[in-house]
């Protein structure tokens, strides 16, 4: 399986951005295969930031994220590591100020980079507030073809901003006959691989969730995860946003791992596809992998 070697953070220079920053630095750190990979052994990885803006004025890189200065604070750099350190992991770090629409120039650039992973934050808009106010990021992802991992605003997600330790043990991936699950299970099995690096071993949970009778599970065939991680099942009672909602507030997934036909009808265009509703409902990072 082919780890994460190429990520964008769209940035907006403000603090809404940053535990999708802290996310896209993790994974692109541990794509490295630091710290189990000495240096000689390291496989090359490339994290880039963009921001975009439709208004005139100079670029204002000294406001990006500082990567070294998190990497000190992660304990990875000793204080004073310069640009060569940062290079001696393995990472590529690349920072760009783009004039245009954001969605437009996203694209753009995950084509131009052959980037293999989006990381971006959400408002997570749903209902009335995804119908005045559309969402960016679901038509972006969409328009993108590629996997994205969407941090909702308010949501420090699975990295830990401090120490940059990892808080995953549980990942849910709903399951359903349309869209297929296969892509999902692939990709959720495929963060954790890419993230293996710094999971400690520990293990966890991967639960693929039905909403529908027990005879109707979709089967799908289950790739292997990374050692001390296994499959499990379960089944629910009612309607699949509201049904899953319910039982991930009792489960508590840090990580959902969804396919997307993105906003096909003109329910999901006004008030936004299953991906975004949940992202809104769950408040944790969800993966979404376009179908």
């Amino acid at each position: 399986m082919e780890l994460y070697q190429r990520i964008l953070c769209p940035v907006d220079l403000n603090e809404i951005s940053r535990p999708a920053f802290y996310h896209a630095l993790k994974v692109s750190l541990c794509a490295t295969g630091f710290p189990l990979r000495g240096p000689e052994s390291r496989r090359p990885a490339m994290l880039e930031m963009l921001h975009c803006h439709n208004t005139r004025g100079g670029p204002a890189i000294a406001r990006f994220p500082e990567v070294r200065r998190r990497l000190v604070e992660w304990g990875v750099l000793e204080p004073g590591s310069g640009p060569q350190q940062v290079r001696d992991l393995g990472l590529s770090i690349r920072k760009r100020w783009m004039n245009g629409e954001p969605g437009e120039q996203i694209v753009r650039e995950t084509e131009e980079r052959h980037c293999d992973l989006l990381v971006m934050a959400s408002h997570a808009r749903a209902g009335w507030s995804h119908l005045l106010s559309h969402s960016v990021s679901a038509p972006t992802l969409q328009a993108c073809r590629l996997p994205g991992l969407l941090l909702p605003h308010d949501c420090d997600g699975f990295v830990h901003a401090q120490s940059g330790h990892l808080r995953l043990q549980r990942v849910l991936v709903p399951v359903a006959d349309l869209p297929a699950a296969g892509p999902a299970l692939s990709e959720a099995v495929r963060i954790l691989a890419t993230l293996e690096p710094s999971l400690g071993g520990l293990g966890g949970e991967l639960m693929q969730v039905f909403v529908g009778p027990e005879s109707a599970f979709p089967e799908n065939d289950l790739p292997d995860p990374p050692v001390g991680w296994k499959w499990s099942r379960k089944t629910l009672p009612g309607r699949p946003v509201e049904a899953l909602t319910r039982w991930s507030r009792q489960w508590q997934p840090q990580l959902v791992v969804m396919t997307s036909q993105g906003q096909r009808t003109w329910k999901d265009r006004c008030f936004g596809s299953t991906a975004e509703r949940l992202l809104h409902d769950l408040g944790c990072p969800v993966l979404v992998v376009p179908n």
